[in-house]
């Protein structure tokens, strides 16, 4: 789905550091799969990346810090090339991202940070985040 036609502008109030730009397959996986939660998916959404099951009047935009999307590297190093073969850049980022389908994303309530690894696809990225979201959503509130 192309950026302009998402239905809520997800690329506006989302801030990409330490890794990820507005351009990262990783960042337009993510706006996608949350243009396609449900309400009350949403709403585990944003208590897991904010702590808080409010957003501030004024909605995402008005958060302090900003929502930031962070790269999250993958819990299970990949193989270190051999000194035989020159892998590429791409072969090595698609290590990385194999290596991260097994990771769950992680926040940083305090900031407003949502660590994401590199996943492999949409459906991975789509997988992991519901689970991440739906499982954590009763942990802890932060008041």
């Amino acid at each position: 789905m192309p950026i302009h036609a998402v239905p809520y502008p997800w690329q506006a109030v989302m801030k990409c550091d330490h890794g990820y730009t507005s351009s990262s397959p990783p960042l337009i996986h993510l706006r996608e799969v949350l243009c396609e939660l449900d309400a009350a998916d949403r709403r585990c959404f944003l208590r897991f990346v904010t702590g808080s099951p409010r957003l501030p009047p004024g909605g995402l935009a008005a958060l302090s810090p900003r929502l930031t999307i962070v790269r999250k590297h993958p819990s299970t190093p990949t193989q270190a090339p051999s000194l035989a073969s020159s892998p590429t850049a791409a072969a090595e980022s698609a290590a990385a991202a194999t290596a991260a389908d097994h990771d769950l994303p992680s926040v940083m309530t305090c900031a407003n940070y949502l660590k994401l690894p590199p996943y492999s696809c949409k459906a991975v990225l789509k997988e992991r985040l519901l689970y991440a979201i739906r499982e954590g959503s009763a942990s802890f509130d932060l008041s």
